[in-house]
């Protein structure tokens, strides 16, 4: 599956990936795009920053109000929690 072999690309990190939490368009005026996302659980890897990024960090959901995140990033997530029943 791609979003396994990006993800592992990205971050470094293995997940199951099982579900599709749905496609998110994100438009910032300037660019547009849809980002397809999936949900799984933690399988293996240390997540470290792929060359085009600056960082990668474990963060609680909680904690999130601290980044900037790109719109619709906040409705993936809270539709993920419900789909892995956390």
């Amino acid at each position: 599956m791609a979003a396994r072999r990006e993800l592992i690309e990205e971050t470094g990190v293995q997940a199951d990936l099982q579900i599709r939490v749905g496609d998110y368009r994100i438009d910032s005026g300037n660019v547009a795009c849809l980002i397809s996302c999936f949900a799984g659980h933690y399988r293996s890897g240390i997540a470290s920053p792929a060359s085009d990024c600056d960082a990668v960090a474990w963060v609680a959901v909680d904690g999130l109000g601290e980044f900037i995140l790109a719109p619709n990033t906040w409705n993936a997530i809270v539709r993920a929690k419900e789909l892995l029943s956390l």
